[in-house]
């Protein structure tokens, strides 16, 4: 994450914060991509009685990473590409 920072404060111009609003972006999309794979299979693999306090901590995740890869990365690379 300092990296993310670092790059998001260079002075050097937009080149930098785009790269790392596009990595971090790529991360995010990776992550919920593995977390799926995961939250699917502890789903099937633990106790029945937990599977639907495991799909409301999956959404909600979910939800949250959304609001932060399209919602803030989204507008700031839209500002940052303008």
């Amino acid at each position: 994450m300092d990296v993310i920072k670092e790059l998001f404060n260079k002075p050097e111009g937009s080149e930098n914060q785009i790269k790392a609003a596009l990595i971090a972006r790529d991360v995010v999309i990776l992550g919920e991509v593995i977390i799926t794979i995961a939250t699917s299979l502890a789903i099937g693999f633990l106790n029945p009685k937990l599977s639907p306090i495991i799909a409301e901590l999956y959404v909600a995740q979910l939800a949250a990473a959304g609001l932060f890869t399209f919602g803030y990365l989204g507008r700031r690379l839209d500002k940052l590409q303008a």
